[in-house]
C-alpha cells in the first residue's frame, strides 16, 4: 500500500486525541504525537497506522509506524494499539484529521471576470470563469473555485 497523505499536512495531534475523537480505547503512551496516516509498510515513526486483516499480523514486527488502530489489543507492547470495532473505517476517519486539501494560489485568474467595483480580500482565489457581479465583498483568503457566480452585493466572509 502506497502512503496516503500528501502535503500540506495539519499540524502533530496527541494519539490520545485522536481516539477520543474516533471513540477508541488506547493501549500505551497517550502522549504520542502523531503527524499523520500510512499503509503499515511506509508508516513513519510518528504516524498512525491500521491492521484490519490479522493473516498480516505479521507485518506488525517490521512496521516503524508509533501507533496501529487494530480490532483488539496486541499482545506485544510496540506498537502503541488503538483499539477500533472497525480498524478500516477509522484508518479513513483518522486521515480527515490530517490532510489538508491544496490551497489554489492567491490571485485572480486572467479569465475570471471580476466587476470594477468588487473588492477582493488579500490571499483570496479566484478561478478561471468565475463571474463576480458589482459591488461584492469577497473576504481574505476565500477561494472561489471555477465557474462561481456571485451576484451584485453578495459578500462571502473570510477564509
Amino acid at each position: 500500500m502506497k502512503q496516503i497523505m500528501t502535503p500540506p499536512k495539519a499540524a502533530a495531534m496527541p494519539l490520545k486525541t485522536i481516539a477520543e475523537r474516533l471513540g477508541c480505547q488506547l493501549h500505551g503512551n497517550p502522549d504520542i504525537l502523531i503527524t499523520g496516516v500510512a499503509g503499515m509498510e511506509h508508516a513513519g515513526s510518528t504516524e498512525l497506522t491500521f491492521l484490519a486483516n490479522p493473516k498480516y499480523i505479521h507485518k506488525v514486527k517490521n512496521t516503524r509506524a508509533a501507533a496501529i488502530l487494530i480490532n483488539q489489543p496486541l499482545s506485544e507492547p510496540l506498537p502503541v494499539s488503538v483499539v477500533s470495532a472497525n480498524p478500516y473505517l477509522d484508518f479513513a476517519k483518522a486521515l480527515g484529521f490530517f490532510y489538508q486539501p491544496p490551497r489554489p494560489a492567491p490571485g485572480i485568474h486572467p479569465q475570471a471576470s471580476v466587476a470594477a467595483s468588487a473588492r477582493i480580500g488579500e490571499s483570496a482565489s479566484i478561478g478561471p470563469f468565475a463571474v463576480i457581479g458589482e459591488n461584492v465583498i469577497i473576504g481574505r483568503n476565500a477561494t472561489l473555485h471555477p465557474h462561481a457566480v456571485i451576484y451584485e452585493g453578495a459578500e462571502i466572509g473570510d477564509d
